[in-house]
């Protein structure tokens, strides 16, 4: 990314890779991305609440994530056609990573509901909004975040 925005010559962004519990400093932020990774993390309230704290006032994250039902029921997640293939991925690689040392496991197909206790209840963001765009159709979800 970082040699890609230099061959652009673009001198507004810049790219920080670091723990998500505890990277970045007070108000350092405008953007904070979470590209498919936030279901797999064992820190991710943590993580939520970091991204509140290294952010700007107004300030926004968006995490794009596996699409996933509005709330955690079985009617909810069977009406998604994506959940029986989504689910095997779960059990076999995103819910250990998200066990691991007592973690938040989250899980693949993680319904809205579980995100919007994570960034509005826990890390106090302004809102956790669903955005409609073309990732949906691909079986990924935007959300919002806005501090």
């Amino acid at each position: 990314a970082r040699k890609a925005a230099a061959a652009k010559g673009l001198t507004n962004v810049t790219f920080h890779v670091g723990g998500a519990e505890s990277s970045g400093d007070d108000g350092a932020f405008e953007v904070v991305l979470f590209f498919d990774c936030f279901h797999d993390m064992a820190v991710a309230g943590a993580g939520a609440c970091n991204a509140h704290r290294i952010l700007k006032p107004g300030g926004r994250v968006m995490i794009i994530e596996p699409m996933g039902p509005e709330e955690e029921t079985v009617c909810a997640h069977l009406a998604m056609p994506s959940t029986p293939l989504l689910s095997c991925f779960s059990c076999h690689f995103c819910l250990p990573c998200g066990m691991c040392h007592g973690g938040d496991a989250l899980g693949t197909i993680a319904p809205t509901s579980k995100h919007r206790k994570l960034f509005v209840d826990d890390a106090k963001f302004r809102s956790l909004t669903v955005l409609d765009n073309p990732l949906n159709m691909m079986g990924f979800r935007v959300l919002l975040a806005c501090k």
